[in-house]
């Protein structure tokens, strides 16, 4: 572990100074007592919260410093550190399902730190999503190719290798460990940030874990920042722990800062929150229905896992260069190989529609709305598809889907009321 860079403050190097001493001896309870008085006395300082995560850390508490790490990637969501501190102690105090979502939120914020999705592929190498692993290490060697030496030795990622996984602790095994306190003998070193990524052992999932739902994982991990005062006299009586966990988000989505509306987005994202989604794409407030649309685009894209995201963004790229053919041959593989996925034949609709295909543009907009009805994309590609083949009742019709979504788009507007005079049709809104 590399150690803190520590003020050069001589009252708060005395501190550090006197915990690491209780450190090495592992004499943890005495080292976190001196941590909190020295902070009582100082003030609280990022510090002694990475000495804190160390300590919990050799001493096996994991509880303890996922509730540390949790309450540190809360308050400052600015240093990585942090939030791989936390999915190390909850992966061992729950699951690796439920680390994994934390660093994909940490993805999310710091998509330039490579030791995030080499966390997330030794994660996915662990429960044999060997494709989805290689996306991740991948990505991770792009960041920092000395990666890649790493990943050559790492135990976590053996089944990427074609190598067994390393063996599960077993009761017995477990029973030796309490034996000796872990963390005696030579310390590895100074504490400071968690270590990069999971090794020594597999996580084990137990029954009662594996069967945590994600409405739980949701409710449990939203708490402080994101949760707000619920309006005045609102009732929670019999509303699930998933909905009031939403409730918070989407409110702090709406009034949120940046952080905390990237932190809000990306947990709607995660809950497949769609309808909610959806329903803010027509809320007034600034800024909130660009934020909708992107989620959904999220929703829509990772919807088959990261390798599958991975191979529709291969095609969007040949798409952007205008390289119809490769991007065509990307998307109908992708349609084969996830015939429930509505993203590729949306994709798919877009190379037919700039080939000015339009009879099968048209027909793929229809089946990616029949997939999901809610698809503003396809909607709008409809409308536009029918006017070139001069349908003008279809792309009337299409048109005012988009409007219904997106009520607050003055082009969608526009497009109805000048499709409205072409057909000699009156508007059933009297607001359009």
């Amino acid at each position: 572990m590399s150690a803190p860079k520590f003020s050069g403050d001589s009252d708060v190097r005395r501190e550090i100074q006197t915990i690491l001493g209780y450190y090495e001896l592992s004499m943890w309870d005495e080292a976190l007592a001196e941590a909190a008085e020295a902070e009582a006395k100082i003030g609280p300082r990022f510090e002694f919260d990475e000495l804190r995560l160390a300590i919990l850390q050799e001493a096996r508490r994991w509880g303890e410093m996922r509730v540390v790490g949790e309450r540190c990637a809360r308050r400052e969501p600015t240093r990585p550190a942090w939030f791989i501190g936390w999915a190390y102690a909850l992966r061992r105090e729950q699951s690796i399902t439920a680390a994994r979502k934390v660093l994909e939120l940490a993805l999310s914020l710091h998509p330039k730190e490579a030791l995030i999705p080499f966390n997330l592929a030794c994660y996915a190498a662990q429960t044999d999503r060997l494709t989805e692993a290689q996306a991740f290490l991948e990505q991770a060697v792009a960041l920092d190719p000395r990666l890649r030496k790493q990943a050559e030795a790492d135990p976590d990622l053996a089944p990427l290798r074609g190598e067994k996984k390393p063996a599960k602790t077993t009761p017995k095994t477990k029973a030796k460990a309490k034996e000796k306190p872990p963390g005696k003998g030579a310390p590895k070193g100074p504490p400071g940030t968690p270590p990069i990524h999971e090794t020594h052992e597999p996580a084990e999932d137990s029954p009662q874990r594996k069967q945590e739902s994600e409405e739980t994982f949701l409710a449990s991990s939203l708490s402080s920042p994101l949760s707000i005062s619920k309006p005045e006299g609102r009732k929670s009586e019999g509303v699930s722990p998933l909905a009031e966990a939403l409730y918070a988000v989407t409110r702090k989505l709406i009034e949120g800062d940046s952080t905390a509306r990237a932190l809000a987005l990306h947990a709607l994202v995660e809950s497949k929150a769609e309808a909610l989604l959806v329903a803010m794409l027509a809320l007034e407030e600034p800024g909130i229905a660009p934020l909708a649309m992107r989620g959904l685009w999220e929703c829509w894209l990772n919807e088959e896992g990261a390798a599958a995201r991975t191979e529709i963004e291969r095609g969007m790229t040949r798409l952007d260069k205008a390289d119809y053919p490769g991007a065509e041959e990307v998307f109908a593989r992708l349609i084969s190989a996830f015939p429930a996925w509505a993203e590729p034949v949306n994709k798919l609709a877009t190379v037919c529609y700039l080939e000015k295909r339009y009879e099968e543009s048209l027909a793929l907009c229809r089946q990616v709305v029949r997939m999901k009805v809610d698809h503003f994309g396809a909607w709008q590609g409809m409308s536009l598809c029918a006017i070139q083949l001069s349908q003008w009742d279809a792309a009337l019709d299409a048109a005012r889907q988009s409007l219904r979504l997106q009520p607050q788009n003055a082009a969608h507007r526009e497009l109805v009321r000048s499709l409205e005079k072409k057909v000699g049709g009156d508007s059933a809104d009297p607001s359009i």
